[in-house]
């Protein structure tokens, strides 16, 4: 799994947690894999405004996985006099 902020690979600024659980019977069981990210301490910056936050995620043998929003920053400039 991985998360761009525009171009930029910002997957290092989220936590990962995955987890596997096995069901079914002998000889019919299936394992669930989930993986999931999280943060508390990623903040975009006013030039990150417009730009798409992806999460792309790639299973072999079943391709490419994307996710994706567009990033909106409102923010105020106060200017000193």
């Amino acid at each position: 799994m991985i998360i761009y902020l525009g171009n930029r690979d910002v997957t290092s600024h989220f936590s990962l947690h995955h987890t596997a659980q096995l069901s079914g019977q002998k000889g019919l069981r299936e394992i669930e894999h989930q993986t999931s990210r999280w943060t508390e301490r990623f903040s975009v910056e006013a030039e990150d405004d417009g730009k798409s936050l992806q999460c792309i995620v790639v299973i072999p043998g079943l391709g490419n996985n994307v996710a994706s929003v567009k990033v909106k920053v409102k923010c105020k400039f106060n200017i000193a006099t």
